[in-house]
């Protein structure tokens, strides 16, 4: 009994410094301006569907930059970002924030 005891104190231990990580490092990230290839790889999607979401307005992009595009990641942070979105093949709504963490921390 001691031993599951002494487990469970280990299990709490470790998920609170990986919550304490996990929460710097999105205080990191709000700051970052990626251009859409980073994004792609950061967020585990294909680059056309980054394309295609800038077009469609679904991820923003700074203004004025001529053809160049650049992600400030604030976005993703913000609250506004709630728009639903559709994955696998339609079967569970979430949002794009939701989808968007469960792609990079895998939460």
């Amino acid at each position: 009994m001691a031993y599951l005891e002494e487990r469970v104190e280990k299990l709490e231990e470790k998920i609170e410094r990986l919550s304490e990580m996990y929460e710097n490092q999105l205080r990191i990230n709000t700051s970052q301006i990626l251009t859409p290839e980073e994004f792609a790889e950061v967020a585990k999607m294909n680059i056309s569907t980054v394309y295609d979401w800038v077009r469609l307005g679904k991820i923003r992009k700074l203004p004025n930059l001529g053809k160049a595009i650049r992600i400030p990641m604030n976005q993703f942070f913000e609250e506004p970002f709630e728009e639903p979105v559709n994955t696998k093949g339609g079967r569970k709504i979430r949002t794009l924030r939701e989808d968007f963490k469960e792609r990079v921390a895998g939460l």
